[in-house]
């Protein structure tokens, strides 16, 4: 009777553990996402993530002058100014991991990158405004964990991180 309670309860630790374990974490279980806008299209891709970090600042991919002016943050709106070469057609790529880290205070990475066919640097500059609706672009996210979440900027074609910490407006110089 012992020998029975014994392999009862071993039987019941072992498939606790064995049901209640995951191999996949939650980032690599969750599929990514991309949210398109006129301005941007923003991409919640934890591959696509890891792709900029490493090949960021290779000058194949940066062909021309570019590089944040200016991040502010209204509320749940994230503003980046862009200075750019006039006359290009631009694209702009946000990138997220997908996680926020869960530090005092809490902070989400997110590459900027800006794609252009033919592009070359100028004399004259003009400057592109994205307004980022973050309720929108970090859909999975709620409202609270939003409000408590920074923002860590990270141009992609210069080791330029730009820190967003609470309501900010951050003016970038060069």
């Amino acid at each position: 009777m012992k020998n029975q309670i014994l392999n009862f309860v071993v039987l019941v630790i072992v498939s606790i553990v064995f049901f209640s374990c995951n191999s996949e974490s939650p980032e690599a279980a969750s599929e990514g996402y991309k949210v398109q806008t006129e301005a941007y299209t923003f991409y919640s891709d934890q591959k696509k993530y890891q792709d900029a970090n490493a090949r960021r600042g290779e000058s194949d991919e940066c062909q021309f002058s570019w590089s944040i002016r200016n991040v502010k943050r209204n509320g749940n709106v994230l503003t980046l100014d862009i200075s750019r070469p006039a006359g290009c057609e631009v694209e702009y790529e946000l990138i997220w991991n997908g996680m926020i880290l869960e530090s005092f205070p809490m902070m989400a990475n997110v590459f900027i990158k800006a794609i252009s066919d033919g592009c070359t640097d100028q004399d004259e500059d003009t400057t592109d405004i994205l307004e980022i609706d973050l309720e929108k672009a970090l859909k999975d996210t709620s409202l609270s964990t939003l409000s408590n979440t920074n923002f860590n900027i990270r141009e992609f074609c210069a080791f330029k991180d730009v820190q967003c910490m609470e309501g900010c407006d951050v003016a970038v110089s060069n």
